[in-house]
C-alpha cells in the first residue's frame, strides 16, 4: 500500500471512529430526536465504512483520488451532524428541564389543590357532623319534651279522671247521705212503721244531742264538704265531728235501705251478723268524742284490729260455709276491711272510697270489744291484708 493510500486509509478509519460519537449522542437524546437524526447518522456511518473498504481494496490511483474527495465530504458531514446532534441534545436537555419544572409546578399545584379540597371536605364533613349532632340533640330534646308533655298530660288526665270519679262517687254518696235525705228517710219511716220510727228517732235524737253538745253544726253540710274536711282539716275536734256526722248519715242510709229492701230478712253483707246483733248505742261515747281532743283521748286514734267469722246458709250444699271478716279500726271508725268468703274473690275495702260497702258502726257499738278472741294483732291483720293484694296505708287520720 502506497504512502498516500495508507494515509487516506488511516484518516478514513479515524473519521469512522470519530463518527461513533454520533451514536453516543443519539443514545442520550429523547425518542423524538432519535427518530429525527438516526437515519442521517446511520447513512453517514455506512458511507464511511464503505469508504474504508474501497480504500483498502482499490489500488488504482484514480480511485484513491475519489476516496480522498469522498473522505473530505464525509469529514464535513460528520462534523456538521455531530454539531447538530449536540445542539439537539442541548435543546432536548433544556426541554427536559423545562418539562420537569412544569411537572413539578403542576404536581405542586395539584397537591395544593388536593390539600385545599381535602381541607374543604374536612371542614364540610365537620360542619355536617356538627349539624347532625345538633339535629340529633334537638331531636332528643324534642323527644324528651314530648315524653314529658305526654307524661304530664297523662298525669293530668289521670288526675282529671280521679277527680271525676271522686266527684261522681261524692255526688252519689252525697245524694244518699245528705242530711236532708236522712231526715226525709227517718220521717218516711215514722209514717209507715211505728217500731222503725222509735229506732230512727233514737238515732236521730242521739245525733241531735251530739250536735247540740258540739260547737260545730254540720247538719247542713254536704257529703263532699264532710269528706274534704276529713281529708284536709288540721282541727282535730272538727275532724272528729265530721267523722261522727258522716257515719251518722251512713247509719241512717243503711237502716233505711235495709228496711225498704225486698230482702229485708237477709243479714247485712258489710260485716258479720254478730257485729250488728251486739249493736248498743252509747251516748257517753259521743259526748266524750266531742268534748275531748284526740291527743287527750287515745281511743279516738288508737289502731285496733279484729277478726270475726260468719256463716252463710247454703241449702244447696246441705250445710253452711264459714267466712272470715277482718277489720282495722282507726279510733272509733273502720279504716280497712277484708272479707273472705268461700268460692268468692277476697274483698278489700278502704274508707273514703268504699264507705257504702263497709261497716258503718262505731267500734263501741259493734260489741267487738266484748267479744272474746275477736281482737288480733296488727301483724296478723297486715299479713292477711298484704297476702290478698292490699296496698299499704301511708297516713292515719282520726
Amino acid at each position: 500500500m502506497s504512502p498516500s493510500r495508507l494515509a487516506v486509509y488511516r484518516k478514513a478509519c479515524a473519521l469512522l471512529e470519530h463518527s461513533r460519537e454520533m451514536t453516543d449522542i443519539l443514545a442520550r437524546m429523547n425518542e423524538t430526536s432519535q427518530d429525527k437524526w438516526r437515519q442521517a447518522a446511520d447513512s453517514t456511518t455506512s458511507e464511511l465504512e464503505e469508504l474504508v473498504k474501497r480504500i483498502k481494496n482499490d489500488d488504482l490511483e484514480e480511485e484513491i483520488d475519489r476516496a480522498v474527495k469522498c473522505y473530505e465530504e464525509c469529514v464535513a458531514r460528520v462534523d456538521s451532524i455531530i454539531a447538530d446532534l449536540k445542539q439537539q441534545l442541548e435543546n432536548d436537555e433544556l426541554a427536559e428541564v423545562e418539562r420537569a419544572r412544569r411537572e413539578a409546578e403542576e404536581k405542586e399545584r395539584r397537591e395544593l389543590e388536593e390539600k385545599a379540597a381535602a381541607e374543604q371536605e374536612r371542614l364540610l364533613r365537620r360542619k355536617m357532623e356538627e349539624e347532625r349532632e345538633k339535629a340529633q340533640k334537638e331531636y332528643e330534646m324534642q323527644l324528651e319534651l314530648e315524653k314529658q308533655k305526654a307524661a304530664a298530660e297523662a298525669e293530668e288526665e289521670q288526675k282529671r279522671r280521679d277527680r271525676e270519679e271522686r266527684d261522681r262517687l261524692d255526688a252519689i254518696v252525697s245524694a244518699r247521705l245528705a242530711s236532708s235525705d236522712g231526715v226525709a228517710l227517718v220521717a218516711q219511716e215514722n209514717t209507715t212503721n211505728t217500731t222503725t220510727t222509735s229506732t230512727s228517732s233514737g238515732v236521730s235524737s242521739g245525733a241531735q244531742k251530739q250536735q247540740t253538745q258540739s260547737k260545730y253544726d254540720l247538719g247542713n253540710w254536704k257529703y263532699a264538704d264532710l269528706r274534704d274536711a276529713i281529708n284536709t282539716s288540721n282541727d282535730m275536734e272538727l275532724l272528729v265531728a265530721c267523722k261522727e256526722e258522716f257515719h251518722r248519715r251512713l247509719r241512717i242510709y243503711n237502716e233505711w235501705k235495709s228496711k225498704n229492701s225486698a230482702n229485708r230478712d237477709v243479714p247485712p253483707t258489710r260485716a258479720p251478723l254478730t257485729v250488728y246483733s251486739q249493736q248498743k248505742p252509747s251516748s257517753s261515747m259521743m259526748v266524750s268524742r266531742v268534748q275531748a281532743a284526740p291527743h287527750l283521748n287515745p281511743a279516738l286514734t288508737q289502731q285496733r284490729y279484729f277478726k270475726v267469722s260468719f256463716a252463710t246458709d247454703n241449702k244447696k250444699n246441705g250445710g253452711s260455709q264459714s267466712g272470715m271478716w277482718y277489720a282495722h279500726f282507726n279510733g272509733q271508725y273502720i279504716r280497712r276491711q277484708l272479707t273472705i268468703r268461700p268460692s268468692q274473690k277476697p274483698q278489700l275495702l278502704v274508707s273514703g272510697k268504699d264507705d257504702l260497702q263497709m261497716c258503718e258502726l262505731p267500734l263501741e257499738q259493734t260489741g267487738l270489744l266484748r267479744k272474746k278472741g275477736a281482737e288480733i294483732s296488727a301483724n296478723d291483720f297486715e299479713t292477711m291484708w298484704y297476702h290478698f293484694g292490699g296496698k299499704p296505708i301511708v297516713e292515719w287520720t282520726p
